[in-house]
């Protein structure tokens, strides 16, 4: 019996132009080579979604090779695919197809062929370890197709080798092992125009309403990490300049503007150029078909919880219903799925910076805090349904303040009793999608909102009760124009105070909020996006004596 010289078929598992890849450091190569392709993804409404439990590449089996030009095919007939299917058929050599075989009349390529020889081999010499011997006739046939087929095994080894000193060298230079950076930039230039700055109903508008263009920017960096490929820690770090654009500037919030809100506790994002630290959130798995979340900075409710509102928008009340972006702070959730199609959850926050305080009437349950839960349901791509039950409790003023609307609404609606009232609320809501085609669908949410006077204050006395109610439809059309682009526009009424027994604050009109965008990428990778678009705000707070408000902004983005 002849020993078999391996010679140039010594190839290690993983074979160049798409073979079974088994190499760890090839997985990990991978993993930092996806963060030059990151989704293009709203900063703090809709959070990564969670890595796959196999970060491996994937398998591929040998029919899905392309041929290679400078190689001759090898077709059904030819001496050398006979010699190795005989091969197969004694030895069992061949796992480069789950049957076996090489499917018919289809034609390899040079390079599929010397392959397949490499593993035949490879299994032949096992067998042979175990105490078998190879009968002249097949070790001649072997010796026969190595020399033929030389040229190709040893391209296939260059490759390889090719690949390793690529691995090794992503190795070296990649950001982390376990970790994903990502970020976006915003610059943006905004222009409001109207005569006058808008007040609260009952009240006389007297403040004109001068102001410049300007031109704002901010940095956002996202690391998401993942420890075992089931769970999920996000940091977010945020700096920039941009101003919300909302009561000290126009009189009201209603014009405020979503690239304004700092998600790390206030609501100007002009941070100085200091780098503020602003989600930072902790996911895993909670059995097989939920998920728990733990905040410790500015975690959302939508942080955990199903939120199906698509817009990345202009202005921060078009963000979708404000049951999910009223509070933010600290605190825990969960999600899970009670079927395929309908999914429960629950949210507790502290707000900021109450949770992280000792002091009495403070902390992560005596102080300010909001609460969620939620039924989400989808029976199909073409429809979605989210109902929707929340609280929130603002003790008296200190280390926090007032907010039932989450900066949104009318002054009346946000402090139904005023600034120096411990308040509580319950909000109701309700969203509705529907999916027409592959280019156009709706999208529509409503609430409903209690309030109580937790505490005594001047007018009025704990007890007193205040009603609110909002609404808003949106249309999207996608690919209009460039693909990947979108075209939205939307129609509601912020929250308007409609009972209130402190009746001084009880808005008496009805403002109209519009708003219209035009998102489009300007590059083949879908990194770059300019983004025109306008705010109207008729009857801003709920007063006819206002003059309508109107902002147009011009942003441009970039995704990395």
């Amino acid at each position: 019996m002849k020993s078999i010289d391996r010679g140039c078929l010594s190839l290690t598992t993983i074979v160049a132009a798409g073979l079974a890849v088994s190499s760890p450091a090839l997985a990990e190569a991978k993993n930092g080579l996806e963060l030059k392709n990151n989704d293009k993804t709203p900063e703090t409404h809709a959070p990564p979604a969670l890595p796959t439990a196999n970060n491996d590449l994937p398998q591929y089996q040998l029919g899905q090779i392309r041929s290679v030009d400078e190689f001759s095919d090898i077709p059904p007939g030819h001496w050398a695919r006979d010699a190795i299917v005989n091969l197969v058929e004694r030895y069992d050599c061949l796992a480069g197809y789950p049957d076996g075989t090489f499917r018919g009349n289809r034609t390899l390529t040079r390079y599929e062929f010397a392959t397949a020889l490499d593993a035949c081999v490879d299994s032949i010499r096992g067998q042979l370890a175990g105490g078998g011997e190879l009968p002249d006739m097949d070790l001649d046939t072997i010796d026969r197709l190595q020399a033929d087929f030389a040229a190709e095994l040893a391209q296939l080894r260059g490759r390889v080798d090719s690949l390793e000193d690529r691995v090794a060298f992503l190795e070296d230079h990649q950001f982390s092992t376990t970790t994903k950076l990502s970020g976006r930039v915003e610059m943006s230039m905004v222009q409001a125009f109207g005569d006058r700055q808008a007040v609260p109903s009952g009240n006389e508008p007297t403040e004109g309403l001068d102001t410049q263009v300007i031109l704002g920017g901010t940095a956002i960096l996202y690391l998401d990490t993942s420890f075992s490929g089931e769970d999920l820690l996000s940091a977010t770090l945020v700096g920039g300049n941009l101003t919300f654009y909302g009561e000290g500037v126009t009189g009201t919030n209603m014009t405020g503007l979503v690239y304004g809100v700092n998600t790390s506790g206030g609501i100007d994002r002009n941070t100085g150029s200091d780098i503020l630290l602003s989600t930072l959130t902790y996911k895993f798995p909670l059995g097989d078909r939920g998920q728990a979340m733990i905040a410790a900075n500015n975690g959302f409710f939508d942080s955990i919880l199903t939120n199906y509102n698509y817009a990345e928008t202009i202005s921060l009340f078009n963000t979708g219903n404000l049951t999910y972006f009223r509070g933010a702070g600290s605190g825990v959730g969960f999600n899970y799925q009670l079927s395929d199609t309908i999914d429960f959850g629950a949210v507790y926050l502290a707000g900021s910076p109450d949770a992280s305080s000792p002091q009495l009437g403070r902390g992560l349950f005596n102080g300010q805090y909001s609460a969620m839960t939620q039924v989400a349901w989808k029976p199909s791509d073409a429809f979605h349904a989210t109902a929707s039950y929340g609280h929130y409790y603002s003790p008296e003023p200190g280390s926090s303040s007032t907010n039932i609307t989450g900066f949104t609404g009318s002054q009346y609606a946000q402090l139904p009793f005023g600034s120096s009232t411990a308040t509580s609320s319950d909000i109701y809501s309700l969203d509705l999608g529907f999916r027409f085609s592959d280019t156009f669908d709706i999208a529509s949410w409503f609430g409903y909102i209690t309030a109580e006077a937790e505490s005594s204050f001047a007018g009025g006395s704990r007890g007193d009760n205040a009603e609110m109610w909002y609404g808003a439809l949106a249309g999207r059309l996608i690919d209009l124009g460039v693909e990947g682009s979108e075209l939205v526009a939307v129609v509601g009424i912020p929250p308007k105070v409609t009972d209130n027994d402190f009746a001084v604050r009880e808005d008496d009109d009805t403002s109209i909020h519009l708003e219209a965008y035009y998102t489009f990428p300007i590059d083949e990778g879908q990194n770059v996006w300019i983004t025109p678009g306008f705010i109207g705000i008729l009857n801003p707070e709920h007063n006819n004596e206002n003059n309508d408000i109107w902002i147009g902004t011009l942003s441009l983005s970039l995704y990395f």
